[in-house]
């Protein structure tokens, strides 16, 4: 199973997200990826696309949220989120990645739109980079990559993850 983690970094603007959706293939998207794509699932974890994601009509996908250390699927508790990361922040990101490789058990998940902002220690979608490279230890049987360009090296090489660019993964 091959799994797709879709965060809302600008690095996946003009990309065709239905170019994903196959067999043997699911998509978990992180907060208002909804608005122009629906995936499979939706990470939210904060508080204003949660509202927003309660409050929909007619929702064509699933929920994931926290409630204390609890990911909830559909207002119903699913798994302790420490069972899925030994990391339990609340970044929608590593919870996606995280779902995808033990939940799903997705051998490899590909990860679209997460890109960095710059701070003083690494940064990857306004997480430290130790979460990032926590979630990786945490499944060692399961590629993570991250597709998109790289554009701030010395942050990418603190990254424990593969990269490749959306020219090499369109090859995949």
């Amino acid at each position: 199973m091959i799994g797709f983690a879709i965060g809302n970094g600008f690095s996946r603007v003009g990309y065709n997200l239905e170019s994903l959706r196959g067999d043997d293939r699911l998509i978990v998207g992180c907060n208002y990826l909804y608005r122009d794509f629906t995936p499979d699932y939706i990470v939210s974890l904060d508080q204003r696309p949660c509202e927003a994601i309660r409050n929909l009509k007619d929702r064509q996908f699933k929920w994931l949220h926290l409630d204390n250390l609890w990911l909830y699927l559909d207002d119903k508790p699913l798994i302790d989120i420490r069972e899925i990361n030994s990391f339990p922040g609340n970044n929608s990101g590593t919870i996606a990645c995280s779902f995808l490789a033990k939940h799903l058990k997705c051998s490899t998940v590909y990860m679209l739109g997460f890109d960095f902002y710059l701070g003083q220690v690494p940064f990857m979608n306004n997480v430290p980079q130790s979460s990032w490279n926590t979630m990786v230890k945490d499944f060692p049987g399961t590629r993570f990559i991250r597709v998109g360009p790289v554009t701030n090296k010395p942050y990418f090489d603190a990254l424990d993850l593969e990269f490749i660019s959306y020219q090499e993964f369109d090859k995949v």
